[in-house]
């Protein structure tokens, strides 16, 4: 999307200025150190608004196809009611048709309406819980939990509605169907154990995952409903051709936390002995089960931290997967970044949402 790089770099847009005389407005990381204008901001705390955007376009793809299929429903009972040998039935069916038609509207106005106001509210820095003209100091304001939540919760809005209008086929074109089809897929919830994916391609490069027991990795997420972690896929050891760590075994530690606070009890945690030749292999990795299932609030902040009792080489995934109907996982980076609360033994926090580790949840997503 090169509408969202600036034209002097081509690099993402992370910034904007606050003069709105300035002709530069929107600023990439080099452009900030050029600017000679005044105050500039951080567009949403580093959040990158392609992201959002690209979720948003395929909203968009699915509304327009339901409302073209919409009319072509009115349209044929129209064609039916002007025949001579209409009945009252056609009448009555038609009444019901529309009746139902603008209620899945005028809810999808509403929900996205609101969705899209949170969003807008929390780049102009506004408490989102009262007045609009009420403002708060933005850096004690965690804007991207409430982006992450909006998304969320405009995702499950779509989802909802898309299912209770299925008497309307969907016709995603072609170049968008990988982005919705999780979207439009009904979920079945009636599964005991399902994968959920969020990253989904097995790096090639020919170099390892390296973490020390210092370091800590870190995955941000909320639930789109109700469910149950009950594993996760952890990628294998690394091997090459000049090095293989799968001779030898390691040990990680996993735990859930709630929002970005890893000093706090943790909700669950759970220590694995990685050993090769032992181990259950599932997409590139290795299955770790939990001891029991851990229960997950809808639209809840959550943090699952994983950190090696030793120095650790492993394998890792790249490329976010496509959106799915169970779980918004982060859409920003949040590296070394004093919004996750760790204690003094993890001077490094890696968290990263286009690579990394926990490519894959295992939940249950049956009603509790």
């Amino acid at each position: 999307m090169k509408s969202f790089q600036c034209t002097d770099h081509k690099k993402d847009i992370i910034y904007y200025c606050n003069d709105q005389h300035c002709e530069m407005r929107c600023l990439c990381a080099d452009c900030e150190h050029e600017h000679e204008k005044t105050a500039v901001q951080s567009l949403l705390e580093g959040y990158n608004i392609k992201e959002l955007v690209q979720t948003f376009q395929s909203f968009k793809y699915i509304i327009n196809d339901l409302m073209a299929k919409m009319e072509h429903e009115l349209s044929q009972h129209l064609q039916q009611i002007k025949q001579p040998q209409a009945t009252a039935q056609n009448l009555e069916q038609f009444d019901k048709q529309l009746s139902e038609i603008s209620n899945i509207q005028n809810t999808l106005q509403f929900k996205i309406k609101n969705r899209l106001q949170h969003i807008i509210n929390a780049l102009k820095g506004q408490d989102l819980d009262s007045s609009p003209n009420t403002l708060i100091d933005a850096r004690k304001k965690d804007h991207s939990k409430s982006i992450i939540l909006s998304q969320a919760q405009l995702q499950q809005d779509m989802i909802k509605k898309s299912r209770q209008s299925k008497i309307f086929k969907m016709n995603i074109p072609q170049s968008n169907q990988q982005e919705t089809q999780q979207i439009l897929q009904q979920p079945n919830l009636n599964l005991d154990r399902v994968e959920v994916a969020r990253l989904q391609q097995l790096s090639t490069q020919d170099w390892a995952w390296k973490m020390s027991s210092s370091t800590v990795f870190c995955c941000i997420f909320s639930a789109l409903r109700d469910l149950k972690i009950i594993g996760f896929l952890q990628p294998c050891l690394f091997k090459s051709n000049t090095n293989n760590y799968q001779k030898k075994s390691a040990v990680i530690n996993f735990g859930i936390y709630n929002k970005k606070n890893l000093t706090k009890q943790p909700i669950h945690m759970e220590k694995y002995t990685l050993r090769h030749s032992k181990m259950k292999i599932v997409n590139d990795c290795y299955e770790l089960m939990l001891s029991k299932p851990i229960s997950i609030k809808e639209f809840t902040e959550y943090s699952i931290a994983i950190w090696p009792s030793k120095v650790l080489y492993c394998h890792y995934f790249s490329i976010a997967a496509p959106i799915n109907p169970f779980i918004a996982f982060q859409t920003q980076d949040f590296n070394d970044n004093p919004k996750i609360k760790r204690s003094e033994d993890f001077p490094q926090v890696i968290s990263t949402f286009r690579a990394g580790l926990v490519p894959y949840l295992i939940i249950d997503p049956r009603e509790q």
